[in-house]
């Protein structure tokens, strides 16, 4: 394993995960 898997986040990263958890909150951007 590398450690290229582990990393911080990215703010795309961020901004899919609440889109894909929280669907209804950011239904309209």
């Amino acid at each position: 394993m590398t450690g290229d898997a582990w990393r911080p986040a990215t703010r795309e990263e961020i901004q899919q995960y609440y889109t894909d958890y929280f669907p209804e909150k950011y239904r309209s951007g």
